[in-house]
């Protein structure tokens, strides 16, 4: 259960942006690879599949690597802290959708960190920065964006454990949930295979008893087909099974369809980014290319560009998801 929630910063109301394309999925920073010094934001065209820039971070933040991604479909999203030049960063940077207008936010959360994950709900108004790693392993905090107000609340003991490198993603209208990563669950820490979930309604948690199908992972993504299932795949130990979690029964198992390649060819560092009811596509090192997971038949096929960014700094703009 979150506990000792209060304000950290205030910030004008956001706008609301009347957006004429399809949407698309934005990363930026880099947790691995090259560049790794990247100020980019970078978008993947729905249904085009094309990638470009379309802004850049703020030049008092520069570059950053590891921050948690977070969407307002329709109207902005956000990266939330990360570390840069000058180490790890408490701001978060916003990007309006349908420009190319990216700003730092006058709030900021209580403790810089990088490696946190990312959950939305457009449906509840609200972002979820979770975990991380900052000077005090400060891994079962989490922060709350307010959409409406862009203001930050912060939260201790959000999860029964510590939990950093993981990864997040939601059913936007019910829940959130916490997927693998690295923690502590006071006494050891070690690589997980664990599924938390967060019920948007109340702010509760719970850990539940499915487990993740590609066994133990951390720097691992996920994403999600919203209203119907959670995918999550990629990370270390390395792994080329896919595992998905239908909402409606919350169990995880493996598909079919799985990474080609073996050992450090299998991706890492894993970023998710969803087209709800059409596809989702997980971009990793060590390639520059998306692997594209259609939902109707969760079948797997290369998307071939260069994208840049290899980071859990991942969020998509959603049609579908109003």
């Amino acid at each position: 259960m979150p506990l000792g929630v209060f304000k950290t910063g205030l910030f004008a109301a956001s706008g609301f942006s009347s957006i004429s394309d399809d949407g698309g999925g934005y990363t930026g920073g880099n947790n691995i690879g090259s560049p790794g010094s990247s100020t980019d934001v970078e978008k993947l065209g729905f249904p085009s599949e094309t990638t470009s820039v379309v802004a850049t971070w703020s030049s008092t933040i520069g570059y950053l690597y590891g921050p948690a991604g977070l969407s307002n479909s329709r109207v902005a999203g956000y990266h939330v802290g990360g570390s840069g030049a000058s180490g790890r960063v408490a701001s978060a940077q916003k990007h309006v959708f349908g420009s190319s207008s990216t700003s730092t936010l006058a709030a900021a959360v209580t403790h810089a960190r990088n490696s946190a994950s990312g959950m939305s709900s457009k449906n509840y108004g609200k972002g979820f920065e979770i975990g991380g790693d900052d000077v005090t392993n400060y891994g079962d905090h989490a922060n709350r964006l307010t959409f409406s107000s862009d203001t930050f609340s912060h939260y201790t003991s959000f999860y029964a454990y510590r939990v950093r490198q993981a990864t997040s993603c939601a059913n936007q209208s019910t829940a959130g949930y916490t997927l693998g990563g690295y923690g502590n669950n006071g006494s050891v820490w070690d690589t997980l295979q664990t599924v938390f979930k967060t019920q948007f309604s109340t702010e509760s948690t719970s850990l539940l008893s499915t487990t993740i199908a590609t066994g133990v992972q951390n720097n691992l993504g996920s994403l999600a087909n919203n209203g119907t299932a959670a995918y999550s795949c990629g990370g270390y130990p390395y792994s080329a099974t896919i595992s998905k979690m239908p909402f409606s029964t919350e169990t995880c198992a493996a598909i079919s369809a799985t990474f080609s390649g073996t050992g450090s060819a299998l991706p890492y560092g894993v970023r998710g980014l969803s087209d709800t009811g059409v596809a989702g596509y997980f971009g990793a090192a060590p390639t520059t290319d998306h692997n594209k997971i259609t939902f109707s038949s969760d079948t797997l096929s290369l998307v071939a560009h260069g994208h840049t960014h290899n980071s859990h700094g991942s969020f998509s703009d959603e049609a579908a998801v109003t």
